[in-house]
């Protein structure tokens, strides 16, 4: 089973990339004078062809590049992050062709340092992604429950973003887990799932998962189907003229052609297959090509033949110190030597065939114990998750608690201001009606008592005209006198 890690080059490059542009136009226009944000996307660009090839020269140049203009601090903001999302870009590519040579260590170191450099971006889809990668090395080497923490984390930020292509990898990776783990309906459920989320066959997650799981129906013994999926992951893989998945798909055919007895057919499909696997460098892909040849030539008898390729298998499975390969070569080569009569070799290789058989049932063992472990950190997850969930929903409860009890409190406060108001307005009414009567009153009382004056000064004046004058009264005294 093929896993799925992903190189962010056609999300990344996205804000850079013209992928109608070809090598030739790409390299005139890097020997143009560009600003720096062009040249960035031009070596991301020229990297990303030439990763096509497993050439790494514009991937160099491009990290060069990127970290000594970062080191501009007159830099503006936009421009800043424009390079330091095309190092990111190389950075990750990078530590992508440095996990597929097997040095997953120094791939992980690489994928954190574009992590940090993600903390001035802040970019989710990114960091999911790279989150995602880091959990597929752990996955590789067998750390079950840190590859599922890893991609627990990866699945929330791209559930966040919706990024449908690492959603679909982070499926893949999780069935390819079920299927060590012997569980193959389980494994097929999780492919199938990541594969619905494709949009159509066309890019290389898509090839890779249908190539998965036609191998998951072919380990269950139902080649009809598996050969539908393989033809479909043929066909993407043609179209994205990837090599080494056309050469995967060959090599499964070669099975299919074997299993039907169909010894020519079977080495010519192996044969395409090395050919393309040699152009591609990849030397895991060459050392099983090799192996599976050295089989089917022992089958018709041709010994040498059948010693000459199974020993090249041997040395390269040596070289990658991978004991699950050696065990079926190291058979092979014993029955081998034992058909040419060189008894001894046939001993020999008996003994190493018996060391790396004790070295891969002792990792047996050991994934009988990961199968608990990746049981029950799945399930701690999905408790994690089931707890997380509970968590959200009593502190949301909360909030729409608390501004329940907002409103209430705001409901109250108005209906007091209502009941107040009506309460003013009564009293101003009645006051004004007061007002009214006591004005009415002292309109009253004042015409009275303007009668009163009035009658006074009338009686005075009638007064006044009765009674002598003031000399006469003097006269009146003085005679009296």
């Amino acid at each position: 089973m093929k896993f799925f890690s992903i190189a962010l080059i056609l999300f990344l490059l996205c804000p850079f990339q013209v992928f109608s542009q070809t090598e030739e136009v790409l390299v005139k226009q890097l020997a143009q004078k560009n600003h720096d944000t062009v040249h960035a996307r031009i070596l991301t660009q020229l990297f990303a062809l030439g990763m096509m090839k497993n050439d790494t020269t514009y991937g160099h140049q491009l990290l060069l590049f990127t970290r000594e203009k970062l080191k501009n601090n007159a830099l503006d903001d936009s421009t800043k992050n424009r390079i330091t999302r095309a190092l990111m870009v190389g950075i990750d590519n990078m530590a992508f062709l440095t996990q597929q040579s097997g040095n997953g260590l120094k791939a992980i170191n690489m994928w954190e340092e574009v992590l940090e450099l993600n903390k001035s971006v802040n970019d989710e889809s990114i960091l999911g992604a790279t989150l995602l990668n880091i959990g597929y090395v752990h996955d590789h080497k067998g750390n079950i429950p840190v590859a599922l923490d890893y991609y627990h984390k990866a699945l929330h930020y791209l559930e966040k973003t919706k990024y449908i292509d690492g959603l679909g990898a982070v499926f893949n990776n999780l069935g390819s887990i079920y299927r060590k783990q012997g569980d193959l309906d389980k494994a097929i459920e999780f492919q199938e799932k990541g594969l619905s989320l494709q949009h159509d066959d066309n890019n290389a997650g898509a090839a890779i998962m249908l190539a998965n799981v036609a191998g998951l129906y072919w380990e269950k013994k139902e080649a009809e189907k598996a050969m539908k999926y393989w033809d479909r992951s043929l066909k993407a893989n043609e179209k994205l003229n990837n090599k080494t998945g056309i050469a995967n798909v060959y090599a499964r055919y070669s099975d299919v052609e074997l299993s039907k007895g169909n010894f020519k057919g079977a080495l010519e499909y192996l044969n395409d297959a090395l050919k393309l696997q040699e152009e591609m460098n990849n030397k895991m892909g060459i050392e099983r090509i090799y192996g599976s040849m050295g089989h089917i030539y022992f089958l018709q008898k041709e010994y040498l033949k059948a010693k000459e390729v199974t020993l090249k298998a041997f040395q390269m499975a040596e070289e990658f110190k991978y004991p699950a390969e050696l065990v079926g070569i190291s058979n092979g080569l014993t029955e081998i030597y034992a058909a040419l009569g060189d008894y001894k070799k046939a001993y020999e290789m008996e003994v190493y065939h018996k060391q790396m058989s004790d070295s891969v049932n002792s990792e047996n063992a050991k994934r009988t114990a990961l199968r608990k472990d990746f049981e029950y950190a799945f399930q701690k997850q999905v408790v994690q998750d089931s707890i997380k969930a509970v968590e959200e929903k009593k502190v949301y409860e909360a909030e729409i608690n608390h501004q329940k009890s907002q409103s209430m409190v705001l409901y109250f406060g108005i209906g007091l201001i209502a009941v107040f108001s009506i309460f003013m307005y009564n009293r101003f009414r009645i006051t004004q009606k007061q007002k009214a009567i006591i004005e009415k009153q002292k309109a009253l009382v004042d015409e009275k008592q303007k009668e009163i004056i009035e009658s006074i000064h009338y009686a005075k004046r009638i007064q006044q005209a009765l009674m002598p004058n003031e000399k006469t009264i003097r006269k009146k005294l003085d005679n009296f006198n």
